[in-house]
């Protein structure tokens, strides 16, 4: 199960990741 969740953490990072540079475009 911990490679799911580090899977998810992941994810869940590039995810926000992907919202910040939305969010804040340079």
């Amino acid at each position: 199960m911990s490679i799911f969740t580090k899977l998810s953490t992941v994810i869940k990072s590039n995810i926000n990741d992907l919202i910040s540079r939305a969010e804040n475009p340079e």
